[in-house]
């Protein structure tokens, strides 16, 4: 019956990209745009439609922090379209892990959980892009310091530093958004608190700050001694968190040991126990059994995600 209910899955996928392919090829330019275009239109009502219950329903600080947490991620995307995506994630996962495992309990899970996905994916590219722009801001900042003593100018400083950070990232591309923002006329503190903003660095925020009293201050010794604070409390804040670090270690590395550990012993039962993917995937024992492990499985996946390996504050 699985086997039938595969070929039965893949034939009709098959069917349905030939489908779509076929008219493709004997269809001339326009009528292609002409397609293009109505679907692009189904597409803005759809988003419209979801844009208005959302904006009725959610506050404007959750949107607001939702985007910035995507902004951070390295995403350009509305909150409406990261909804979509999410609504989009369930369904399929739900379909997909429902049908493979024949276990409707876990489809239900799976749309659940398969919902929440991308708002997980997105936190652990958001707390891996942060870590690295934590490493990457003390070099950024003492050069960009360095450079505005010599040229009184920031934006010529910030852009001659953007040189030097061609194919570091992320920094380079928070550096080149920078240097575009104030080209295209906002003010310089206004972009470089943009750039404290999407990297959720506070030390890069204090910078702009001071940056904002230096340009307005007289003497060379003066805006030196400013905009070096931000540098001195950000290398005194990093040499704290690599001792919080070689505190927290152990239990990172204890619980993606744990993580592992779960597929580990399935692996095992499946070769060393003959009827175990049959009890497991068949029996309303080892339905019920299969959705609690994955159910718990991901919980923990969330909790190491979101608590353990999240940045230090």
């Amino acid at each position: 019956m699985k086997n039938v209910l595969i070929f039965y899955t893949v034939s009709m996928i098959g069917l349905s990209i030939l489908y779509y392919i076929e008219p493709i090829r004997r269809e001339n330019p326009l009528s292609r745009r002409k397609k293009q275009t109505v679907n692009m239109l189904r597409e803005n009502i759809i988003k419209d439609k979801l844009d208005e219950i959302l904006k009725a329903r959610v506050k404007v600080s959750k949107r607001n922090s939702m985007e910035d947490k995507l902004v951070q991620a390295g995403f350009n995307m509305s909150f409406t379209e990261f909804v979509m995506v999410s609504i989009l994630s369930g369904i399929i996962m739900g379909i997909l892990f429902g049908t493979i495992m024949t276990n409707p309990l876990l489809g239900v899970m799976f749309l659940i959980f398969g919902s929440l996905a991308p708002y997980q994916a997105v936190m652990f590219i958001r707390n891996r892009r942060i870590t690295l722009l934590e490493k990457q801001a003390g070099v950024f900042m003492q050069m960009v310091i360095k450079r505005y003593e010599n040229t009184r100018d920031m934006h010529k400083a910030l852009q001659m530093t953007a040189n030097e950070f061609k194919g570091e990232e992320p920094i380079g591309t928070e550096i080149d958004k920078t240097v575009l923002e104030i080209e295209l006329g906002v003010p310089t503190v206004e972009a470089l608190e943009n750039m404290a903003k999407r990297t959720n660095n506070q030390y890069l925020e204090r910078f702009a700050a001071y940056y904002e009293v230096a340009a307005e201050v007289g003497t060379d010794d003066l805006r030196r001694n400013l905009l070096t604070q931000a540098y001195n409390q950000y290398e005194e804040n990093r040499q704290l968190k690599r001792e919080l670090r070689k505190e927290i270690s152990g239990p990172v590395i204890d619980a993606y040991i744990m993580i592992a550990s779960v597929p580990l012993f399935a692996l095992y039962q499946i070769a060393m126990s003959e009827g175990y993917v049959g009890f497991m995937t068949k029996t309303t024992t080892g339905r019920i059994g299969t959705t609690a492990i994955i159910g718990a499985l991901i919980l923990i996946i969330w909790f190491v995600n979101a608590k353990i390996g999240a940045p230090l504050d």
